[in-house]
C-alpha cells in the first residue's frame, strides 16, 4: 500500500507557490485567481497552469524554494513516515507544487523520489522557466 502526503501546509509549514509569488511580485493576481477559483472559475488545472506562467520559476528559484521546504518540514511527519515504512508502507508526495522543489524533503523524510506527483517544469540551458512539461 502507498500513502501519499500533501507537500504545502501538511508536510511543510506553507506554500511554496505563494512565497515564490510574493517574492516574484504577482502574489495579488495569483490571488485574485485563487479567489475565483472559489466561484467555481477557472477549473482547477486552468488556474495552475496559469499561476505557474504568471510565476515563472526559474531552477534557482525551484532549489532555493526546496531548501525553504526541507527546514520547514512538519515536525511530527519524519516519525510518522519513519513507522510506516517499519511497517512496510510506501510513502510519497502528491503535490499542486513543483516537483523538483519537492525533492529535498522527500530526501530528508527518506521518500523515494519515484514517489513523488507535482508539477513538471521545462526549463533551458540557463535555468530559466519555459513552460510546464506536457
Amino acid at each position: 500500500m502507498i500513502i501519499l502526503f500533501d507537500l504545502d501546509s501538511t508536510l511543510v509549514n506553507f506554500e511554496g507557490s505563494d512565497r515564490l509569488a510574493s517574492q516574484k511580485g504577482v502574489w495579488p493576481a495569483i490571488q485574485a485567481i485563487t479567489k475565483s477559483e472559489y466561484n467555481g472559475y477557472p477549473k482547477p488545472i486552468t488556474s495552475i497552469v496559469e499561476k505557474t506562467r504568471m510565476i515563472a520559476p526559474s531552477l534557482d528559484d525551484l532549489e532555493e524554494l526546496g531548501k525553504k521546504y526541507r527546514y520547514n518540514i512538519t515536525p511530527w511527519f519524519k516519525k510518522l513516515i519513519d513507522k510506516l515504512h517499519n511497517k512496510w508502507y510506501l510513502c510519497g508526495i502528491l503535490t499542486q507544487s513543483y516537483e523538483i522543489a519537492a525533492r529535498p524533503v522527500a530526501t530528508e523524510l527518506g521518500i523515494d523520489h519515484r514517489f513523488i506527483r507535482g508539477i513538471k517544469l521545462v526549463h533551458d540551458a540557463e535555468g530559466n522557466f519555459v513552460d510546464l512539461y506536457p
